[in-house]
Formats: structure tokens, sequence, C-alpha cells
């Protein structure tokens, strides 16, 4: 569902990728070769938002959250959240833009483990009462993700690099199809990402209640310990989740809202069927956030650059002009 990425997880280097970090860290001699600095600029980076991490107001379970005015979380013992505010802060002190939202969407705030290994964003979607009861094409969402990323991607780079032969991004597969528990009324599902397009694969769940439903995306660390074992080490967690009375699933009354399960699964993909989902528009990346400053700069660099290499190029010319004229 999630049109824009969440927050990302710590960088998850191996503990022998940081055992091997540490060693170049002790002896600065040691030869640097193009893949120990990827090591060390990954290590630095990971360090650097584990410390950013750190120093978020946060709240350590187990505790009872509120999640707006009509969602609760009883936090187990062995997680801590971030409001939306820190969640905010987390982007600002990284230098990135907070990712923008839909006019559908409300961050809650961030979920973790203690020990930094999971994380997710939970996000209250505002969609109309979501009939739980109907059926998930699965693979005809697979199919239409694939074809979707397809497309994009050539386009993408056809763009940015026209004269390379274009690399088909990896297929996208299941990982957990996705499944409905209508006796609490959630929905989970779970599927791969491509790492050379900066993908994660993603463990997404929702609770539906009365008129909105409550998302929570986690990315499936690599060389977990299997999905069945992550969901267990996620349960106490997600039966914490709660709508308050009167905002519960079983308070809704009259028609279901026009969300279908399979965009809910799927997300949406143009403009129109935002439109005739009753999904609302997502807002210009510009109208709600910030610049990104890094990029600006780095082409202000670029333009700077250009504008050296004419000076040299005319300055060049003229003295060559000079030199003519002095000759006849």
């Amino acid at each position: 569902m999630r049109t824009f990425p969440g927050p990302e997880p710590v960088p998850g280097l191996s503990e022998l990728e940081k055992a091997e970090a540490r060693e170049f860290e002790r002896d600065p001699k040691a030869p640097r070769t193009p893949e120990v600095k990827l090591l060390m600029d990954a290590w630095a980076e990971q360090r650097r938002r584990e410390r950013v991490m750190a120093s978020l107001p946060c709240q350590a379970g187990p505790a009872d959250i509120a999640l707006g005015e009509t969602a609760r979380l009883a936090l187990p013992e062995g997680f801590t959240f971030v409001d939306a505010k820190g969640v905010e802060a987390y982007f600002h002190a990284l230098g990135r833009r907070v990712p923008p939202q839909a006019s559908f969407e409300t961050r809650l705030g961030t979920v973790t483990t203690t020990d930094r290994t999971c994380l997710a964003e939970i996000t209250l979607l505002v969609l109309g009462h979501t009939d739980d009861r109907q059926p998930i094409p699965a693979d005809e969402i697979l199919k239409e993700w694939n074809g979707h990323r397809g497309e994009a991607s050539m386009a993408l780079d056809r763009l940015q690099h026209p004269d390379a032969p274009f690399v088909m991004p990896r297929t996208v597969q299941w990982l957990l199809p996705p499944v409905v528990d209508p006796r609490r009324h959630t929905l989970a599902w779970a599927r791969t990402g491509d790492p050379s397009l900066g993908e994660h694969d993603l463990y997404s769940f929702v609770l539906f209640g009365k008129d909105r439903c409550l998302l929570l995306e986690f990315p499936y660390p690599p060389g977990a310990e299997g999905m069945e074992a992550f969901q267990a080490r996620l349960r106490p967690l997600l039966d914490g989740l709660a709508f308050l009375p009167g905002w519960a699933y079983g308070d809704h009354q009259g028609p279901a809202g026009k969300l279908t399960m399979r965009v809910l699964v799927r997300g949406p993909e143009t403009a129109a069927e935002r439109k005739t989902e009753a999904l609302g528009e997502v807002p210009a990346v510009a109208a709600r956030n910030e610049p990104e400053w890094g990029y600006i700069l780095g082409l202000v660099a670029r333009v700077a650059g250009l504008l050296s290499i004419l000076v040299v190029t005319v300055a060049a010319w003229r003295a060559r002009r000079r030199a003519r004229v002095r000759k006849r």
C-alpha cells in the first residue's frame, strides 16, 4: 500500500564484516582497496544511524502507546516506540527529506526491537470500511507488480542511461502470500525486493477497523531465521495493536468503502486508480517537504564546473585569435 518508503533500517552489516571494519580501523596503514573503502563507508554510515536512533526520544516496552485518537498499542518488552515527530527528527538528522504522505495517510510513529534488528513504520490509512472477506488474487497481483516495475524501470533506465543495455529488475515473489485472520480482522503478506534497486524484502501487516486500518511494514532482514520464526518474534507486538471502542471492525454499520483488498496489497499504481478506489491523491513531493540539499548542491557544483570549462575554452580561443592577429 505504501506509495513512498518509510524509514530505512540501520544497514545490516554481518558480524564478520563489522569485525573486519574494526581491524581496518585499528590499522590505518592497511591498504584501502575499493572493496575495503565500501566496507568502511557502510560501517561509518551504520554507526552514524545508530547514534541518531539512540538519540531519539523513545518509549521502551512494556508501555501503553496511544496511536492517534482511535487506536492503541500495548508495546511489549523488547520493543521501543518513536513517535511521528521523532521519525521526522531522524530524517532531518541524516540530512534527508521526510518521505511525503498521501492525503489518506497519517504517520503515527516507528517501532523497533531494542537490538535494532527489526524496524517498522506505523501508518494510519483512512480509506473507508474494507470488507476483509474479499478474495485476494495473489497470482494476478504478482503479474501486475512485475509488469509495472518493468515498465517503470525501463523508462527510468532510458532516461538515465540511454546508451547502456537495459537490465530487467528482479522478479517479485511471495515470501508469504496474503493471509487473512477473520477472527482478528488482520491481513499479512511478504514479498521480495530487488537490492540493486535499493529495495528490501518486505513483511506487511494490516489491522482493519471501522473505517480505517493500521499498516505496519517491516523490512525483512537478510538471513532471517525464516518466516515462521520471524512472525513468532513479531506476534507479541502485533497482538498488542487494537482500535478503541467505537472504532473497531465490528463497530461498522452500512456498506463497505471502495477500497479492495487487491489494491490494498498491491498499492495504487495510477492517479486514476486512486480516485476510483477512493484513495485520495498523493501530494507533490516539493509541496510538503524540504528540498534535497545534497542534490541541489551537487547540481550547482556541476553547473559551476561546466561554466569554468566554458570560461577556459573561451579564454583559449581568444588567446589563439590574438596570436593570429599578431602574425598578420
